[in-house]
Order: structure tokens, then C-alpha cells, then sequence
């Protein structure tokens, strides 16, 4: 969703600094001092990085790290940290995380395991050759032999396929 978010800003404000480029047309001059105040107290709270350059990886970076879900041109700083808050958080956290755990050992995992039927035998016996096939592949590969029964077969692999053709 992140990236998701990214991409979608981007292409969004792309697109617009596209269309006003193209467009070609100037800001037409004002001569109100009201105007003139207005706009300086709306200047003051668009981000300092434009558009254009704050598509660097060390932004990106900056976004991938940050706490957000929704991707904008810059993110509120303070100057320092504010140890309070930070504790509270935490505090919230660790509480959440344990009540959720509470939540699933004492209503959702016994409900959930009476929901699901044992394994049959043949699923069981589908597992087991299964897991043994696997290991003997990754043996085969690791010890360099290639394949699944290879011509020169060592002590450990000859053990192996012993078990399983028995």
C-alpha cells in the first residue's frame, strides 16, 4: 500500500506540473496588498522541497522508514524528541499487543482448532514423502550430484534413497 501510495502522489503531481507547464500561462500580477499578505501567509505553508525535486531515492528512503501510509512532498519534524509522547506510545503498543494475544488464546485458537478436521493418514503419509523428497533434492543439489538419483552415489545419499524405496 505504501508504494501504492507513492507511485499514485507522484504520478498524480506529475501529470499536474505537466499540465501547468504546458498550459504556458503566467501568474497575472496583484496589486492588492490584501491579496499580497494572503498569499504570503499560504506561501509559508506549502512544503520548502517542489515538486519535481523531492523525487530522490533519499526521500523515498525517508518515506519507506517513516510510521505513514499516505505519501506526501514532506512530513512535519520537531526538533527534538518529546520522550512523553514516545513513552505513551509504547506503553499503547505493548498494551495492544498483549490484549490482542489474550483475545486469541482465550476465544479465537481453541474455536479455530475445533473448526479444522484431524489429517487423514494418506495426508500424513503425503507429508512425510513429501518432506523426505525435498531433503533429498536439496542433498543431491548441495553435495553438487545434480539430480535426484545420481550415478555416484555417496554412503549418506545410498542411506537416504534406502529409506525411502523400503
Amino acid at each position: 500500500m505504501k508504494q501504492y501510495s507513492y507511485t499514485f502522489t507522484c504520478n498524480y503531481l506529475w501529470t499536474l506540473f505537466e499540465t501547468i507547464k504546458l498550459s504556458g500561462k503566467k501568474n497575472s500580477q496583484v496589486d492588492n496588498k490584501e491579496n499580497l499578505k494572503k498569499i504570503a501567509k499560504l506561501k509559508k505553508l506549502l512544503p520548502t522541497t517542489k515538486f519535481p525535486d523531492n523525487l530522490t531515492f533519499n526521500n523515498y528512503f525517508v518515506y519507506t522508514m517513516m510510521p505513514v501510509f499516505v505519501y506526501n512532498v514532506e512530513y512535519p519534524r520537531t526538533a527534538r524528541i518529546d520522550f512523553g509522547v514516545l513513552t505513551s506510545k509504547l506503553v499503547n503498543l505493548v498494551l495492544l499487543a498483549l490484549s490482542l494475544r489474550i483475545i486469541m488464546e482465550e476465544f479465537v485458537i481453541d474455536d479455530f482448532l475445533l473448526s479444522i478436521p484431524p489429517p487423514s493418514a494418506s495426508f500424513l503419509i503425503y507429508l512425510r514423502t513429501f518432506w523426505l523428497s525435498s531433503h533429498i533434492s536439496l542433498i543431491d543439489i548441495f553435495m553438487g550430484h545434480g539430480g535426484i538419483f545420481p550415478i555416484g552415489l555417496s554412503s549418506i545419499d545410498t542411506g537416504i534413497c534406502r529409506c525411502i524405496i523400503l
